[in-house]
């Protein structure tokens, strides 16, 4: 067992390195339970940030994480490669268990983000890492000269058409709404984009194929009529599912899973805050993460000094 630490931080992707980042500079004890799979989050699976930091040239987010997690390792923090693994309040502070044992903290910022939804359709589970898939960056290259299905409306369905767009022949862009609800820099280059078709108001019904993705079958809701669209490659991006679960006995949570706090990022339970996609009402953008890194960690610094 690890002594008692000011702060916990569980969770590696942007928003969790950050709060460790600010901790450490505000000179606090700091426990990083950083986990067993792949650190940095879903950010990882972008190959280019722009406009973060400002001005600054394009940086992948894996380069991102590991510049922040380099910093942090130098500047004090117990890293603890494991997963956690329950929470248990003890008095005015936590019992963090995790896979290799234990520690505690009188703080905790929960940051353990969200897990890319899948389809719920026939096909979607049997065709994933055959056809379907949720990493354009990992995966465009597989399709060059093919046409490619993008299902979403949103920041990382716009972001990765455009960048399969260098690969793929064509592009169709499957999306729900009546409107893309994706950042107007996005918008604006998709709908001026020569090798991308925009399908507004369709409901995907099923993904076909057998050994790989032959075809993706959606119904137009104006129309009311079903069609089949050829294609060899299905990317799903049709929202997030947060990491909730082991703070659900401490949390309230809304329809989504995600964990409800106030302005100082606080849940309903005393020094358990709650940052990035696993919040509820996170703005899902990486600016957004970092704000509410901060906030979190200045809210748990006050609590540290009573």
């Amino acid at each position: 067992m690890l002594g008692k630490f000011d702060i916990a931080v569980i969770g590696c992707g942007v928003a969790g390195l950050t709060a460790v980042q600010h901790a450490l500079l505000g000179g606090h004890s700091v426990a990083h339970v950083i986990g067993v799979v792949p650190m940095g989050g879903l950010v990882c699976n972008i190959g280019e940030l722009h406009g973060y930091p400002s001005g600054a040239e394009p940086i992948s987010g894996l380069d991102l994480a590991i510049g922040i997690l380099s910093s942090n390792s130098t500047g004090g923090a117990t890293e603890i490669p494991a997963d956690a693994t329950s929470v248990t309040r003890e008095g005015d502070s936590f019992r963090i268990s995790h896979s290799d044992g234990e520690l505690h903290a009188k703080q905790i910022i929960a940051a353990t983000g969200a897990r890319l939804r899948m389809l719920d359709v026939p096909g979607a589970k049997e065709l994933e890492g055959r056809g379907v898939s949720q990493c354009g960056w990992c995966d465009g290259p597989l399709y060059k000269d093919k046409h490619a299905v993008v299902v979403g409306g949103g920041d990382a369905a716009l972001e990765e058409a455009l960048h399969l767009a260098q690969f793929a022949a064509n592009i169709t862009l499957v999306a729900r709404g009546d409107n893309l609800s994706a950042r107007q820099s996005y918008v604006d280059r998709i709908r001026n984009h020569a090798s991308i078709d925009i399908r507004m108001q369709c409901d995907v019904l099923e993904i076909t194929g057998a050994d790989g993705v032959s075809s993706i079958r959606v119904r137009d809701r104006q129309k009311g009529a079903a069609e089949e669209i050829a294609c060899s490659g299905v990317f799903v991006f049709v929202g997030l599912q947060p990491n909730s679960e082991m703070f659900a006995e401490h949390v309230q949570l809304d329809t989504n899973g995600g964990i409800f706090t106030n302005d100082s990022m606080q849940t309903t339970t005393p020094g358990l805050f709650a940052v990035g996609a696993i919040r509820s009402g996170y703005g899902g953008r990486l600016v957004h993460a970092v704000g509410e890194a901060a906030t979190a960690v200045m809210a748990a610094a006050q609590r540290c000094q009573r």
